[in-house]
């Protein structure tokens, strides 16, 4: 027979052997940007990397790094020129695009310092997602599509960009992702 003594022991250890396991989860996860219903991101151009996007001061020094993470509604991107990084087919580099999913809206014409979305001017501080992926001002080169929805629906929102040098002259084959 088992004495009380024992029984408690291994209930004991047996109870706590997950604490160190459930510790170490808590902490790697505070390193990652922790998105709640209505968190804002900020992208900056020229921003030391690497930020998490949770402030001017911590922005993300490229676009792409806000609308990869899972969960982003809100995203504002200050003034400067942004070029998709991220292909649809990796093959063909001019599939570069920067897609956006449902739910996610991306406010352009910031300075890098505002508090409030309506504190940005986009005619003052233009915002440029732009195209010309490799040799400056020659076309064949650039981007089919800048900008891409796939699947996407109204609630989607690009407010206060400018869009340029894509160029979709593609053979008609289409790519999803």
């Amino acid at each position: 027979m088992f004495s009380s003594k024992i029984l408690e022991k291994k209930f004991f250890f047996r109870k706590y052997r997950l604490l160190p396991v459930i510790l170490l989860l808590l902490s790697l996860s505070s390193s990652l940007p922790a998105l709640s219903s209505g968190a804002v991101l900020y992208v900056k151009e020229n921003s030391p990397a690497p930020g998490d996007g949770m402030t001017w001061q911590t922005a993300f020094p490229d676009l792409q790094q806000a609308l990869d993470i899972p969960g982003t509604s809100e995203i504002r991107v200050s003034q400067g020129t942004y070029k998709p990084s991220k292909t649809i087919h990796e093959a063909d580099p001019r599939t570069a695009t920067f897609s956006l999913r449902n739910g996610q809206t991306l406010y352009g014409g910031f300075r890098g310092t505002e508090t409030f979305r309506n504190q940005r001017n986009w005619k003052e501080y233009p915002t440029v997602l732009e195209g010309d992926l490799g040799i400056s001002g020659d076309i064949s080169d650039n981007c089919y599509h800048v900008v891409t929805l796939n699947g996407a629906n109204e609630t989607v929102l690009l407010d206060g960009f400018v869009l340029t040098r894509g160029n979709a002259d593609g053979t008609g084959e289409l790519y999803r992702n």
